[in-house]
């Protein structure tokens, strides 16, 4: 793996917690929970902007706390596959390992859809947390949406979806970072209407460094999104992998369903043949090699078109995706395109501006809070009215996340029709203005 900077900075942030002291919950890692939290907002090169901040001023963002056991449960098998005694107290779980190291060497937030490790934290309780900026919508999000409103995908939207994607796994794969769980979920929209790849979990090192001999997969992807090398044992599928996901991807964006969803591996692997032809000598004559091939007997099935499956496919419009999600989804790994190749296939789509008006409701774009450094001062004698404006508004993001969840709630802007009563920018200031006076 490229070296990546080796100041990684620990930056402390205050989780969110409702009644009873329990963290606000927004989502799941692979190997954690995601917490809400705020802390100060950063700029475009990764700095707390409060360090840089104009004098008078400090500027506040949510935050996406992801909690990491940093060691193995004693008595149980550890990450990577190996016993706690093999690996020992001092190490830190690999999965925290890698994923620093992956974002790190990726540039910590220099390509636009890859997420930005902001920095790391230590819990009293000992866990290790990782610290990214807050998203409000995932793609599974605005698929459930769509597709409980009847309401399909632009060709443009999509087109515009799937240029993010590729460009994040192609900037990956570049740096030698097979991501291992491409997803809707970990497809993260933000309020600019980049699509942001996130959850770097099961993270793969290809070509670069030493692959671990003692590698075991620790987790696998989700099964809807799973490659057939991976569904036949093949424990370091690399990005042909993630490219067979991001097609998958693609054709669910058009469908606003899972294109192949099976029961279990099994019935997901013959799923996939049943489209996609079974392997032979012709189609993947490197299939007999899988560790699993000669376990499993699938009847011999031809391929159909991939048109038949998704029939946006086919003519002008979505018909443009056609030749990517074909290259895309080739039974052989070694035949499917590469990140870069599936970006020259691909259409340009629509500009972030569009996908953010059309796909990010105005009760999620609440990008800031800022509150004047008088107010600080005004704080020590009222005791904690500035805390409690931004307990308010931390409450108002929870109101967010659960309107978001609710079916049809990405499809308005919310009761208010503006941002949830959430308080402005500019309505706390002339509160603290007010009180002052």
């Amino acid at each position: 793996m490229p070296s990546g900077k080796s100041d990684l900075q620990i930056r402390h942030v205050q989780p969110v917690t409702l009644s009873g002291g329990r963290g606000c919950a927004v989502g799941h890692g692979t190997f954690g929970e995601i917490k809400l939290g705020i802390g100060p907002a950063w700029d475009d090169d990764g700095d707390w902007r409060h360090v840089t901040a104009p004098e008078g001023e400090l500027r506040f963002r949510h935050v996406a706390i992801k909690s990491i056991r940093p060691f193995a449960t004693a008595g149980r098998f550890s990450s990577r596959g190996r016993r706690p005694e093999e690996t020992g107290p001092e190490r830190i779980a690999a999965e925290a390992a890698d994923e620093i190291r992956a974002l790190r060497a990726l540039g910590d937030g220099s390509h636009p859809n890859v997420v930005r490790l902001l920095g790391v934290d230590v819990a009293d309780d000992g866990n290790i947390l990782l610290l990214f900026p807050y998203f409000p919508l995932d793609l599974s999000h605005v698929i459930t949406d769509r597709s409980v409103r009847n309401a399909p995908l632009s060709d443009a939207m999509a087109g515009a979806l799937v240029r993010d994607l590729l460009s994040a796994l192609d900037h990956c794969h570049s740096n030698g970072i097979a991501h291992g769980d491409v997803k809707p979920g970990n497809l993260l929209l933000g309020q600019d209407g980049l699509l942001v790849l996130a959850d770097f979990g099961l993270v793969q090192t290809v070509g670069h460094g030493r692959p671990d001999p003692d590698f075991e997969p620790h987790a696998l992807c989700t099964l809807y999104y799973r490659s057939p090398e991976s569904l036949l044992g093949v424990t370091r599928p690399g990005p042909p992998a993630d490219i067979f996901a991001a097609g998958l991807v693609a054709a669910e964006l058009l469908l606003l369903a899972p294109l192949f969803r099976g029961s279990n591996s099994i019935d997901q692997l013959q799923r996939i043949y049943r489209l996609l032809g079974s392997p032979d000598d012709g189609r993947w004559p490197g299939a007999a090699e899988t560790p699993d091939h000669g376990k499993l007997t699938f009847r011999s099935c031809a391929p159909l078109d991939l048109e038949l499956a998704v029939p946006r496919l086919v003519g002008g419009g979505a018909g443009s995706l056609a030749p990517l999600v074909t290259g895309c989804l080739r039974l052989n790994p070694a035949q499917r395109e590469d990140a870069k190749g599936c970006l020259r296939l691909g259409r340009e789509g629509a500009c972030p501006e569009d996908v953010a008006a059309e796909l990010v409701p105005a009760y999620l774009r609440e990008p800031e809070m800022v509150m004047s450094r008088a107010s600080l001062k005004y704080e020590r004698t009222t005791g904690g009215w500035v805390e409690g404006r931004m307990r308010e508004w931390m409450d108002r993001a929870v109101e967010m996340i659960q309107l978001r969840d609710t079916k049809g709630g990405l499809g308005d802007a919310g009761p208010t029709g503006t941002s949830l009563g959430v308080p402005s920018v500019v309505g706390i200031l002339r509160a603290i203005r007010v009180s002052n006076s």
